[in-house]
């Protein structure tokens, strides 16, 4: 997995967008985290791009809902797009869909 991350200045606010590439599984949920949670502060909105994301296992969801709490706490927000068939329905499954903006 490889994370591309760009901070914009917006009138909104701080936008951070990380752009993930590969699978998001037990083997590298941790650096994700870690990556992007180290970047969040003074951060209102988190823009997920998962056009190259196939897979995220249970490890990856927990990562996921780690740095939407920490966004929250500070008053921002996720967002993710560009998120194929099979991530879709996992997210959705699990209810995360109905908290984080997301295209389509």
């Amino acid at each position: 997995m490889t994370i591309t991350k760009e901070k914009v200045t917006t009138p909104e606010g701080t936008v951070l967008n990380a752009k993930i590439d590969g699978r998001i599984d037990a083997s590298n949920a941790e650096e994700l985290l870690d990556s992007i949670s180290g970047d969040l502060k003074r951060v209102k909105v988190l823009n997920l791009d998962f056009q190259n994301v196939d897979y995220i296992s249970s490890v990856g969801i927990r990562s996921l809902l780690l740095l939407f709490k920490q966004l929250r706490r500070q008053d921002g927000r996720m967002e993710i797009i560009n998120i194929n068939e099979q991530v879709r329905e996992i997210l959705k499954l699990i209810g995360l869909m109905e908290f984080i903006k997301h295209d389509n």
